[in-house]
């Protein structure tokens, strides 16, 4: 303050203003100077500019004295104190033309707990990434704080003229009270869940109110005097962990005075999604408050799963919800933000899928077996169907539907045995031969996906052995042993199978006719492994099947011009059962698959060709071939149920359908010595339909002892 002579005293200095000085008076008495001002404890910005803090604390306690009035005939007044840490200088133009300091926080949390900590008509830039939480009371700041790219956390209170400005970027939260929010960003009261309280918000196109939710019923609210939403704004939705309830409301908006316009959508944080619906509903009674209210409503995994062949399991899952069981809550948790496509692959996942149709499966494959013994290993083995199938859709050999009395077996038998004899019975073979044949069987193939299941490709390999006796009837027994793998086109499902097949044949022949039987039993061992990718685990499991497995064929022989054309049908007949069976290793994801029954029959038609080449040196070549339509009448699909552990709730496990029809065809050829003591053998067939290929090959020897 001014001074003067005439023992007037000045006033004292405070920090950031000189001493004032004693005033003169006219009558020599003079009067006292007023007290400095006292502005900015710690840091006084004078016409804006930049502070950068890298990694400060503010840890010190901070004040400012504004200096006493002089002593004098007139006492000067004393000075004034604003801004414990911060006095912002707006220059005589504050608010938002007025000067702007930038304070500049790189990383962390910056916590000013001082009250006073901020005055000023200055405007204050936060930005640069970190937080700046305000747990004081700062009265007398009159400026604008611009919130950009971080975090202001107003715990206690900012007032007088202020505006906060939450640029896009920035956030505003806490549980103080402000003046007025203009918000381009997010505006997130509470530190948890609390209030924020504001005279006046203002919500623009693009900006954000953040909530936190809890179970109990409690939220985040703004609570303001004034509340503006433009049609472009929205409300985000960030759920606690726990149940919640349809119907559930809280309220996240009051507006003592008005509440104006409208959000324009609701929705949850990336991640955060709970199975509920979010809607708004406003209030505006005639006595108090208008409100904003967030109401839930149930949403079910039947409604959300857009694929209906899922829908069987979608119920399973609801039932889960309503429901839950010990291990469950990982399952619904990791489903409950996914939605489209990537719920309903999950769903599949969750499914089985690619575990369903392992049951068709085997069932040809002992069928190929038997086929293969009755064919003798001879190439009438690759006609009828020699080979296996192992779990989930391993290929049956490719001609296993055309049965054990296939065209070729026959053709085979009378290439090897009939040049004997034209007298013998028995398919020519004269009574009393006994002779034992080795084959080897492999093949692969293919099942399109079909609905919810998944694709398949099939690969297998294996032996068989038999012995045949002659008596007025043929009769065999033969083993065979196989293992294979089956493989989701995902890559997601890999099943292994070991089986083994034990069977008998017997043959009747009488001029051009030929009838051939053949009952069999097989044991069938699965082992699955189904990787779950949505909820990172694996799921493994293994279970034992049983079958009998029966075929009966007949065919009559035509002589033309070196050739011999052999019209042939027949009928295929499995049963099979599959023991329950429960997973481990993917907790809630694993399946309980209940045990099974399913029953095959597949009826044949066709016409086969065959011929004799003699060699010369006592060798002769017998080439054949063979085409058939195949059909199934029996089950087409798994005919599996599982549930999830510990739920009541069953569902039907996706499985690729066999073919409704087909057509198969095969070549095979013979080679031997004219006397019939031996034969090697090898063939091929193929089996084709719209949705399926299979593809078998067969190699042979027979020896008469």
């Amino acid at each position: 303050g001014g001074g003067g002579g005439g023992g007037g005293t000045g006033g004292e200095g405070g920090f950031g203003a000189g001493n004032g000085g004693g005033a003169s008076g006219m009558f020599g008495t003079g009067s006292g100077g007023g007290g400095g001002d006292a502005l900015g404890g710690a840091v006084f910005v004078r016409d804006g500019g930049t502070l950068r803090i890298v990694d400060p604390t503010f840890a010190g306690t901070y004040s400012v004295t504004s200096g006493a009035g002089g002593s004098g005939a007139l006492s000067g007044s004393d000075g004034e104190a604003w801004g414990n840490i911060f006095f912002l200088d707006g220059s005589s133009s504050g608010g938002v033309g007025g000067s702007t300091t930038t304070l500049e926080i790189t990383s962390g949390v910056i916590t000013i707990a001082d009250d006073d900590a901020l005055a000023g008509d200055g405007n204050l830039a936060v930005e640069g990434g970190g937080t700046l939480t305000l747990a004081g009371n700062n009265p007398n700041l009159d400026g604008v704080i611009y919130v950009r790219d971080s975090t202001l956390a107003v715990n206690g209170s900012v007032g007088g003229a202020s505006i906060i400005g939450v640029n896009a970027g920035g956030t505003l939260g806490g549980i103080g009270t402000v003046n007025i929010i203009n918000n381009n960003g997010r505006v997130a009261p509470g530190n948890s869940i609390g209030t924020l309280t504001a005279a006046a918000a203002v919500f623009y196109d693009g900006s954000t109110l953040a909530v936190e939710i809890a179970p109990d019923g409690t939220s985040d609210l703004l609570d303001a005097g004034f509340v503006l939403a433009y049609g472009g704004s929205s409300v985000e939705v960030s759920p606690e962990p726990g149940t919640y309830t349809d119907g559930q409301q809280f309220t996240i908006v009051t507006a003592s005075t008005d509440f104006s316009g409208a959000f324009g959508s609701v929705g949850y944080a990336p991640g955060a999604e709970l199975l509920f619906s979010l809607s708004l509903a406003y209030d505006d009674p005639a006595v108090g408050p208008d409100t904003v209210r967030l109401v839930l409503a149930r949403l079910f995994f039947t409604d959300l799963v857009t694929d209906p062949n899922l829908t069987d399991t979608a119920n399973a899952l609801d039932d889960l919800v309503d429901n839950p069981t010990a291990e469950s809550g990982a399952i619904i948790s990791a489903l409950t933000p996914l939605r489209g496509s990537a719920l309903n692959e999950a769903v599949r996942q969750l499914s089985g899928s690619g575990l369903g149709g392992a049951g068709q499966t085997v069932q040809q494959g002992s069928r190929s077996a038997l086929g293969t013994m009755t064919g003798g290993g001879s190439g009438g083995g690759a006609g009828t169907g020699g080979g296996q199938t192992a779990d989930a859709g391993l290929v049956q050999f490719a001609m296993a539907n055309t049965g054990s009395t296939g065209l070729l077996a026959d053709f085979g038998m009378a290439a090897f045995s009939g040049m004997e004899t034209a007298d013998a019975g028995s398919l020519g073979r004269a009574p009393g031969n006994t002779e034992v044949w080795v084959a080897g069987i492999g093949g692969f193939g293919s099942r399109d996906a079909d609905g919810a299941a998944v694709g398949q490709s099939r690969r297998y390999g294996g032996a068989v052995a038999g012995l045949d006796y002659a008596v007025t009837l043929e009769l065999g027994l033969a083993f065979s042993a196989f293992a294979g793998t089956t493989e989701s086109d995902d890559d997601l499902v890999e099943t292994d199978t070991d089986s083994l097949v034990l069977a008998g044949h017997v043959a009747w022949s009488s001029g051009p006719w030929q009838i051939d039987g053949a009952l069999g039993v097989a044991y069938h061992r699965f082992d699955s492994a189904r990787r779950l990718p949505a909820l990172a685990l694996t799921a493994t499991g293994d279970r034992d099947g049983y079958e009998v497995t029966g075929d009966i064929a007949a065919r009559y022989e035509l002589a033309v011009d070196g050739f011999t054309l052999a019209p042939v049908a027949g009928l295929a007949v499995s049963w099979l059962h599959q023991q329950a069976w429960q997973e481990t290793g993917a907790a809630g994801a694993n399946l309980a698959v209940a045990s099974s029954n399913s029953v095959s029959v597949q009826p044949r038609l066709g016409i086969g060709v065959s011929t004799e080449i003699d060699l010369g040196g006592g060798l002769v070549l017998a080439p054949q071939a063979e085409a058939l339509y195949v059909a199934e009448v029996g089950d087409r699909d798994s005919g599996l149920t599982a549930h999830f552990p510990g739920a009541a709730v069953e569902f039907t496990v996706p499985a690729v359908e066999e073919p409704r029809h087909s057509g198969a065809v095969a070549v095979s050829i013979d080679l031997m010595p004219s006397d019939g003591g031996w034969a090697l053998s090898a063939g091929y067939a193929g089996r084709f339909s719209r949705t399926s290929q299979d593809h078998g090959f067969l190699a042979g020897a027979r020896l008469r002892l």
